[in-house]
């Protein structure tokens, strides 16, 4: 399925998301106050002291659609915070709320392809430009369509581009879903759902199953990774004839529990990683379901639930049961 120019549409924390680029909404006053700001401060390292230099090096302030860019480490995700001014009292020809959601894809894609000349597929994720203490607030569905156009007219000219609108509140993201509909119809590369499938969804009758595959978009080794250390550790060449399972009860039995669950830390705990929920979390966490079953050791479940604000509990052991109400 060609999936260029894909525009998704998403709730959760934008700041705690695994995409090559995030974007940061803000004033011609480069002032750092508000709910965004909070989250930015507090989940990207180092972004108060730059944002704040930014503030000092511009007495004047600046202008709406002036983009600055944060790099981050190239070999995490996100790479890049891009700071898009879209709030100001100066008037522009074209709405404000869609020139920042073009601008900001037009300045990652340029570090990108440009200076970093990265190659592959990019996600950008754009948050809800000027709909919190923004100019748009009691304009939301004229706003979001106009963001929705210009993210869409910026994406028609990079290809390998998607963008993702991160939506912080559940009504913002029904908005957001309705303008896409207004202005692009329904997807021709959308699945068919089946219709009892859909009737369980909606009545919160489903359960969901997550494997290690929805991690490894995260950057995170998978099955095969964690046996051919296990593997490696007992002397064994990895081989495709080795059952994982039995593998994995050898390992055990050598290294008793102890050593197991040192092996999973050391794996999953590696600050290498630097892992963060993806899109495909995000998503997924936001469908009605009330118990999630999976295999996974990491935390990017319950952290996308929680940037969701939907506050897992933890089933480990039996008498954790009672606590999920």
């Amino acid at each position: 399925m060609n999936l260029d120019g894909h525009l998704f549409i998403a709730q959760g924390d934008i700041s705690q998301l695994a995409a090559h680029a995030i974007a940061y909404s803000t004033s011609t006053t480069l002032a750092g106050q508000g709910s965004m700001y909070a989250s930015f401060r507090d989940n990207i390292p180092g972004f108060a002291d730059w944002f704040q230099g930014l503030g000092q090096g511009r007495a004047g302030g600046a202008r709406v659609g002036e983009t600055f860019w944060m790099p981050l480490r190239p070999d995490a995700r996100p790479h890049g915070v891009v700071a898009v001014v879209a709030a100001g009292r100066t008037a522009t020809a074209e709405d404000k709320a869609a020139i920042a959601a073009r601008v900001a894809i037009d300045e990652a894609v340029a570090r990108f392809r440009g200076d970093l000349k990265l190659e592959g597929r990019l996600l950008i994720a754009l948050p809800t430009f000027r709909i919190g203490k923004g100019g748009d607030r009691d304009h939301q569905i004229r706003s979001a369509r106009a963001q929705i156009d210009g993210a869409h007219t910026a994406l028609a000219r990079h290809p390998g581009v998607d963008a993702a609108f991160i939506a912080y509140t559940p009504s913002l993201y029904r908005v957001f879903l309705e303008a896409r509909r207004d202005l692009l119809g329904e997807s021709s590369s959308a699945p068919s759902i089946p219709a009892d499938l859909e009737r369980a969804l909606i009545g919160g009758e489903c359960v969901l199953f997550a494997g290690a595959g929805l991690s490894r978009g995260a950057g995170l080794p998978n099955w095969d990774a964690l046996v051919a250390r296990m593997a490696g550790e007992l002397g064994l060449e990895a081989h495709e004839k080795l059952d994982h399972l039995d593998l994995a009860q050898w390992y055990r039995e050598r290294f008793k529990t102890v050593g197991l669950a040192r092996l999973i830390g050391e794996v999953f705990a590696d600050p290498a990683f630097s892992p963060r929920p993806t899109l495909a979390h995000y998503l997924a966490m936001s469908l009605p379901t009330n118990f999630v079953i999976t295999t996974n050791y990491d935390d990017l479940l319950e952290r996308t639930l929680s940037a969701l604000k939907r506050y897992p509990v933890a089933v480990v052991d039996q008498e954790d049961i009672a606590g999920t109400g």
